[in-house]
């Protein structure tokens, strides 16, 4: 089986390499390119089974360009994507397109040795920190694309509770007609018909997650 790793920084390509050899006995055909263009004209050469290749590149624009340029130039080979910071919109986009999975440098050494084992055998991984990271920074997105304001959010968690806007008017002191009103906002910011489909995209949002009683 014949490997490359694509990393400008030496440390980190030295580093994945001799984990390349703890993972395989066959290892010695593991091979490493210091930039992208490098990495391709290896990549040409070489046909490897396995890629390993940097979000970023110094010599092409982006990390999903070097996946692209990649992915006609070995079309059959497991390529994964190494994230040594916090992974972002770059990862993300190439695991839409195409990769075989995405590696956080940081991981311990036997959990990199495991991955590359699975992805070797054809498997699509993805460390646990990077789901983890790109979870967590999808679920921030949901919540900014809704903003609500603390009136409406009490609104919101009545709703959940089953309130008419009678009964959460008399629980916040407020009149049926603010309430209606209220809720007009609510359904509007939320793109809802319904008070149940705004409930369903509310909790979708993550906006009922703080004990409210409604569950889907």
């Amino acid at each position: 089986m014949h490997g490359l790793v694509i990393d400008d920084q030496g440390v980190a390509r030295r580093g994945m390499l001799s984990l390349a050899c703890e993972a395989f006995a066959d290892a010695a055909s593991w091979i490493g390119a210091e930039s992208g263009a490098a990495g391709l004209e290896l990549a040409r050469r070489q046909q490897p089974d396995v890629v390993l290749m940097d979000m970023h590149p110094p010599d092409v624009p982006s990390g999903p360009a070097l996946l692209g340029q990649l992915r006609t130039v070995v079309p059959a080979a497991q390529i994964v994507v190494m994230s040594g910071g916090t992974p972002g919109d770059a990862v993300k986009q190439c695991l839409e397109s195409g990769a075989d999975g995405a590696l956080w440098k940081g991981s311990p050494e036997q959990e990199i040795t495991l991955l590359l084992r699975q992805v070797a055998a054809g498997d699509r991984i993805i460390d646990t920190r990077v789901a983890a990271a790109l979870a967590a920074r999808e679920e921030g997105r949901r919540r900014a694309a809704v903003a609500l304001t603390d009136r409406e959010r009490a609104v919101l968690g009545l709703l959940a509770e089953g309130c008419s806007n009678r009964e959460i008017g008399r629980r916040l002191l407020l009149s049926p007609a603010t309430i209606k009103d209220h809720v007009r906002h609510l359904l509007q910011k939320l793109d809802a018909s319904s008070r149940l489909q705004a409930l369903v995209k509310a909790f979708n949002a993550g906006l009922l997650d703080d004990g409210s009683r409604w569950v889907p």
